[in-house]
């Protein structure tokens, strides 16, 4: 199996699970699923929607397959993306900030977290969706990028809602609608996209555990009853999400893998459209 990119693919953490106890590593150097490392049925991965969703849309020819190289245990959780603006902005809604890009006279300026990072494509998603005139300005990461809006040099950016909540609670930033299909329960009185009457806009950065290809359908099995078992207890939701900020899932290796399928279809589309070129 080819090597994977440790920087993009193997973010945020590894799982290993020896003699039925399930811990966890950071990354550093080569994933433990690498070409360079035996198999064993015991090293699984944390997969994001980087490498695993965007960055296939992005490089035709990446050294792995997400779905070839891996075999989906479960999807975890999703922390859906909000639309931010300063929190004195002028716009209330989504549909003013969309009237005054049109009524610009030039492309009004938004944060990414960089250029063909999941806040880049769903701004553009968003672009190709409403008509808005928008240009990107990369930043390198979150904190920059929240900071660029929070201090007025630009208009608005995309951020999970784990990033963005405690400026918005701040009064520093302004929600104006989540990729949600329901409202957060850590943002009450923010619309998701649906009610803002932008359906198409239902992008989440997503986690959820991989193992290496070969791997017997009864170990994958067994890692996906123990993973929902966890994902059912109360302690462990409390953890994951205190403030209502993210979405717990579980669910079947099956409806990962369709997951995983219509991620890489759905930002390959995105990256057509805006003709976004990786550098």
């Amino acid at each position: 199996m080819p090597s994977v990119s440790t920087k993009r693919a193997c973010a945020p953490r590894c799982m290993v699970m020896r003699a039925s106890t399930l811990t966890s590593h950071s990354c550093s150097g080569r994933c433990p699923t690498s070409s360079t490392t035996p198999f064993n049925r015991y090293t699984i991965l944390m997969g994001a929607i980087g490498p695993f969703g965007i960055e296939p849309a992005l490089t035709p020819r990446l050294s792995y397959d997400p779905l070839k190289h891996f075999v989906p245990i479960g999807l975890v959780t999703t922390m859906p993306a909000t639309l931010l603006v300063r929190g004195d902005s002028q716009y209330q809604k989504v549909s003013d900030l969309v009237a005054a890009t049109k009524a610009s006279r030039l492309p009004v300026q938004y944060a990414s977290f960089g250029l063909g990072t999941s806040s880049h494509l769903t701004m553009e998603r968003f672009r190709l969706a409403t008509g808005a005139q928008l240009t990107n300005i990369p930043y390198r990461g979150s904190p920059p990028a929240l900071l660029a809006v929070m201090s007025g040099e630009v208009e608005a950016v995309f951020s999970n809602v784990q990033d963005a909540l405690p400026h918005i609670r701040s009064g520093k930033l302004r929600a104006l609608a989540v990729a949600s299909q329901a409202r957060m329960g850590a943002l009450p009185n923010t619309p998701t996209f649906i009610e803002a009457g932008v359906p198409q806009i239902d992008s989440s950065n997503w986690l959820g555990l991989l193992a290496p290809a070969g791997t017997p359908s009864t170990v994958i099995r067994r890692l996906n009853d123990e993973l929902n078992r966890a994902l059912e207890n109360p302690q462990v939701r409390t953890q994951l999400a205190p403030s209502g900020e993210l979405i717990i899932l579980g669910g079947s290796p099956d409806a990962f893998r369709r997951h995983i399928e219509n991620e890489i279809a759905r930002w390959t589309e995105v990256v057509r459209k805006g003709n976004i070129k990786k550098e």
